[in-house]
């Protein structure tokens, strides 16, 4: 969307029957957003696809073959099928999907929406995303409007100069922030929002992994434990040759991880992140381990 306004600001000297290709743009980008973001919510809980049910929005749905195919092959999500087919070719389909899918009039919800954090650091007022909300609806429904016209050969449009367009893109950037703000506080509440509560987080995810790994591992341990001394004494050997081998391992993950950040604030989040993953994983393999060993306890495994 930056893209085109900055293009849009430079056309001045194109006249009316390509500016009004901007908005038309614009409305196609918006389109992917907005089925993205649809797809995000339905996929975030079953509750969310009832309510289209119940709204009636699935009745006129059309799927095809190739579609179902994809979602018993779990190539595409039950989220991503719903949002491809749902109808969206005017700003009254947004209104009503959005409306349906959080139990809340779209208009005066999206209205009241702030900014979580500051724009200017200190200022402890929240800043409403659209100052003129309904001025920015209308922006989209004009892009819509232009779409249906470009697509149905409407020659005779009304005559646009480049403010104009301008203005409409920017309507349509300021509710696609607006909408993705709405969402995002009612899918994740309670998600970190500075670069300190992220890395904070990230940290707390990483001790959560790595309290499981020891869970892990010491149930692993305990399978050992039960075998004769002399295998026993050798299977413990051979775990702590395990154990060494994943810390170095993991170790060099964490680190190139963090050296492609090269020391910037969001390198603490994703040193934690790589740290739980490879944990993660570690844990998963000596829980299998541990179930191979399980059923011949008191034998020598091969």
């Amino acid at each position: 969307m930056g893209d085109l306004l900055r293009m849009a600001a430079e056309a001045a000297a194109l006249d009316s029957g390509y500016l009004r290709l901007f908005p038309v743009s614009g409305i196609a980008a918006f389109e992917v957003f907005f089925r993205a973001t649809i797809a995000e919510i339905l996929d975030q809980s079953q509750v969310y696809l009832q309510r289209l049910s119940e709204a009636g929005l699935l009745k006129e749905t059309k799927l095809d073959w190739t579609l179902l195919q994809a979602v018993v092959g779990r190539r595409i999500t039950v989220g991503e099928l719903v949002a491809h087919v749902l109808p969206l070719s005017s700003f009254g389909h947004l209104d009503r999907v959005l409306t349906s899918v959080l139990a809340k009039p779209f208009r005066s919800a999206v209205g009241e929406v702030v900014l979580r954090t500051p724009r200017i650091e200190g200022d402890s007022v929240p800043t409403p995303i659209l100052q003129e909300p309904d001025a920015d609806c209308e922006c989209v429904a004009r892009c819509f409007a232009l779409r249906h016209q470009v697509a149905h050969e409407d020659y005779a449009p009304e005559e646009l100069d480049q403010p104009t367009i301008v203005g409409l893109l920017q309507g349509l950037s300021r509710l696609t922030q607006a909408i993705s703000e709405l969402v995002d506080q009612e899918l994740y509440p309670d998600a970190p929002l500075t670069q300190a509560e992220m890395n904070q987080q990230a940290g707390a995810v990483a001790q959560a992994a790595e309290d499981d790994l020891a869970a892990a591992w010491a149930g692993f341990q305990s399978v050992w434990a039960s075998f004769p001394e002399e295998v026993g004494y050798h299977g413990r050997q051979a775990l702590d040759a395990l154990w060494s081998s994943f810390q170095a391992l993991r170790s060099q993950r964490v680190e190139l991880a963090a050296r492609a950040l090269d020391g910037g604030s969001m390198a603490p989040t994703i040193a934690n992140a790589e740290y739980a993953a490879a944990t993660r994983e570690f844990a998963a393999a000596v829980r299998g381990l541990k179930s191979l060993y399980e059923p011949d306890w008191g034998t020598r495994p091969d």
